[in-house]
């Protein structure tokens, strides 16, 4: 057997030793690389270091949180042990990095952090004030969330990822949110929930934890250090904190990067990367204000990497000798660096400190003991504050219809202004064709297409004051150049967004990046009720590199963690032979990780929605209502590409007026009761089938129903529907995707289960990829399906 290589020498002052070449510019037990920063910011570098060596650090203060982290994991451990805990045994300086930055920056900031499992408990206890007996409650497996009946598909979710938002004794809001296992994942959603404080006229402090593998090899960290100066994801700079214990999960670090230090991915996005020994508490502190400092300063990211160990593996559990013997020879005989600062303190000084920390452990023995006497509490979910305080939360015993129309006179109005242009602007000549069918439809309110619909949706959303985001790789013009929300001069390339008039309107052009800008845009949606936020795919197939994000965040926040979510991705979807990765929005995933109930009746009670619309006005209501309900859901909408321009999907002002609504089911429009086949359907194919029944001139005996919801799935309305036909000998499902995709083992038992007929298949047969990159053969497959469809 080859091994990768030789394990790295270890550094056992716990600190990386730089060979000639990674050398960094400013060294010691704490170490800067900057050598690719602007002079003016090397000089701010090592002016204000200079400063800040000259400032006192308050010994008993520091020592006060070195015991206080130590002395908390010892109490876990003691208490609990048999849980992991993953506590901060051999880098409790993490805390004095916390505790400086919390106490330096500026009081009228609100502290987002993004945070994985390493030192979670003592932050949250000791720092940011969770009451202990939440954490001991959980730990001895009680509920975080009270028990709600009304609501009783809050599931919690494991210690690690426990959550607090407060207001500090010294006045800063914070925001821990929770996390999922995918280490760093959160990281993104911290930035978007930052941002949205800032959208809103706060000032935002966004702090990223990494692990010392999790930096260096999870993507999404490349990812947001390139967002960090792109408009729409810029935060004012992030401040990252990298725990380096010197192995990431078992393995050294030279078996898991190609670089010197994690930190260094920081290097090529212009970020210093500051190395500092977890073995010197004062040069720790001094990294944090140097980080803040300059962050302030410039706007701009900074690396703060602290080196050190950890006294146990992975988690308490875990006997790390097994792969790293040598350097837990040394861990096992290091001095935890508390007792080693404390031990240099004057004796008083040291007793009392004690002292503190003893009350402290008394008030948690209390907690404890409350959990065990069963006195405990658990916390309130995370939506009763602030400007959540009104928002309900869905229902558990139906679905409602909620009015989502809009005055007509307003709605031709704002799709006039949706292409005004100051005077002299020179458009492209595309373009006065778009806007001449604008101004068509607002002034006969006739042959709304999907571009207009989305145009009058976001505009009256804006007037009554909501906020829109839309995302996407090219969401100012989208990719099918049906949008339009950005207009460009054709001769100084100048950009007007006649929207924005109406509010707070914004179009991001996001990179091309999905993991981290979905987990982006969620953390965004979660800070208030009143945003609107859409993610658009480029293709709906691309979803699947946020796959992370929307397992772990978006489909679940409210499960989890309490969180309501206006997020809607956007996924362009449909069989135009162009392919197995420019088809499909793979919703047989998206279906697949909803709570809709196989056997019994959806309420709007769910965890995810799922809508197919096949009309303008359908889009448009669906837009609407995601933000006149009382409560907060996300969701995927499968968009459509043909669809787009196609004259029988556009729409009227009057399916969208005063008293209009989303419509779950559509039934066929002939109503025809004598049909002796009923085909159900989504999207898309329904215009397909349709055209194929006028050719064969069966309208009278194939009916085609559309579903335009699937998650929650419309039990009453397609049990209602269904019933009229009451001469139909043949029920059918149709799709185009292949049996083992789309809509098909999802609708099947639902619709067999409500209407008590047994439904048979018509569709493209099983497929290892999502659909044919052949032209013939995507021809050759239509047929087949149409044919099985209408052979009576």
């Amino acid at each position: 057997m080859r091994l990768q290589g030789p394990t790295r020498v270890q550094n056992h002052d716990f600190l990386h030793v730089f060979s000639d070449t990674k050398k960094p510019a400013v060294s010691g037990p704490l170490a800067i690389e900057m050598r690719l920063l602007p002079e003016e910011q090397q000089n701010f570098i090592k002016t204000e270091l200079a400063k800040i060596e000259k400032e006192s650090v308050d010994a008993s203060h520091t020592g006060y949180i070195l015991q206080l982290a130590k002395e908390f994991d010892e109490f876990l451990a003691l208490r609990f042990p048999d849980v992991k805990r993953y506590g901060l045994e051999g880098s409790e300086t993490i805390m004095l990095w916390f505790d400086t930055i919390l106490n330096e920056v500026d009081k009228d900031n609100h502290v987002t952090i993004g945070m994985t499992h390493r030192g979670r408990n003592n932050l949250l206890v000791c720092l940011l004030g969770l009451r202990a007996d939440i954490m001991f409650g959980k730990m001895s497996g009680k509920p975080e969330f009270p028990f709600d009946p009304e609501h009783e598909r809050i599931i919690g979710d494991v210690l690690s990822h426990l959550q607090i938002s407060n207001k500090l004794d010294s006045g800063v809001s914070v925001s821990l949110l929770p996390n999922p296992s995918h280490l760093d994942a959160i990281n993104p959603a911290a930035m978007g929930k930052a941002r949205s404080k800032i959208d809103h006229g706060s000032k935002a402090l966004c702090i990223q934890c990494h692990g010392d593998g999790s930096l260096i090899g999870q993507g999404h960290n490349h990812e947001i250090l390139n967002m960090q100066n792109i408009p729409g994801y810029d935060v004012g700079g992030s401040l990252h904190f990298c725990c380096d214990n010197q192995v990431a999960f078992t393995a050294s670090g030279n078996l898991s990067r190609s670089c010197a230090r994690p930190g260094d991915c920081a290097l090529p996005y212009g970020s210093p990367v500051i190395s500092v020994s977890a073995s010197h508490p004062e040069q720790v502190i001094q990294a944090a204000k140097l980080a803040l400092r300059f962050r302030n300063k410039f706007g701009k990211d900074v690396m703060t990497e602290l080196v050190g160990w950890r006294k146990h593996g992975h988690n308490e559990l875990d006997d790390p000798k097994m792969t790293n013997p040598i350097l837990y020879k040394h861990v096992t005989a290091a001095t935890p660096t508390p007792d080693v600062w404390c031990s240099k303190m004057d004796a008083t000084k040291s007793s009392e400190i004690m002292e503190k920390v003893k009350q402290e452990r008394a008030s948690w023995q209390q907690s404890f003991d409350d959990v065990k006497a069963d006195k405990y509490v658990p916390g309130q979910l995370c939506r009763n504050f602030g400007p959540w305080a009104d928002v309900q939360r869905a229902n558990s015993w139906e679905q409602q219809t909620w009015a989502s129309g809009y005055d007509v006179e307003s709605m031709r109005y704002i799709l006039s202004k949706s292409v005004e242009v100051p005077e002299g602007f020179n458009l492209h000549p595309f373009f006065d064709r778009h806007r001449k069918q604008r101004l068509e439809a607002a002034t006969s309110g006739e042959k709304i297409d999907w571009g207009a619909a989305e145009a009058v949706a976001f505009g009256s959303l804006l007037e009554q004051g909501f906020g829109v985001r839309i995302a996407g790789q090219e969401a100012g013009r989208a990719t099918f150049a049906h949008r339009h929300a950005i207009l460009t001069d054709q001769d100084s390339e100048k950009q007007v967004c006649p929207l924005a008039e109406f509010g707070a309107f914004d179009v991001v052009n996001a990179p091309l990046t999905e993991q981290a800008v979905v987990a982006f845009e969620w953390g965004y949606s979660i800070d208030h009720p009143n945003n609107l936020c859409l993610w658009e795919a480029q293709f709906g197939d691309f979803w699947n590199q946020a796959e992370v994000s929307v397992d772990t965040l978006v489909t679940c926040g409210e499960q989890k963690w309490g969180l309501q979510s206006s997020l809607l991705m956007l996924l362009p979807h449909g069989y135009d032979g162009a392919g197995p990765e420019h088809s499909s929005s793979r919703v047989e995933r998206l279906l697949q990780m909803t709570d809709s109930l196989e056997n019994g009746v959806d309420s709007d009670n769910i965890n995810f929605q799922v809508l197919w619309p096949s009309t303008a006005a359908q889009y448009f209501h669906i837009l609407r209502r995601q933000m006149v309900r009382n409560y907060r859901k996300p969701g995927a909408i499968v968009m459509p590409k043909t669809l787009l321009r196609l004259p029988e999907s556009r729409s009227t002002f009057a399916e969208m007026g005063p008293n209009t609504s989303f419509q779950t089911v559509i039934d066929d429009p002939s109503k025809n009761v004598k049909a002796k086949r009923v085909v159900v359907t989504a999207g898309k194919h329904y215009f397909t089938l349709v055209n194929e029944r006028a050719k064969r001139g069966l309208q009278n005996d194939v009916a085609i129903v559309r579903l335009e919801q699937l998650v929650p799935f419309p039990a009453k309305e397609i049990q209602e529907t269904l019933a009229r036909y009451t001469n139909a000998t043949s029920f059918i499902f149709g799709q185009e995707e292949p049996r083992n995709c789309g809509a098909w083992t999802f609708v099947k038992p639902r619709l067999d289960f409500i209407t008590g007929r047994r439904f048979s298949y018509s569709g493209r047969p099983e497929m290892p990829t999502s659909a044919t990159g052949t032209g013939v053969e995507h021809r050759r497959q239509l047929q087949d399906l149409l044919d099985d469809t209408f052979n009576l």
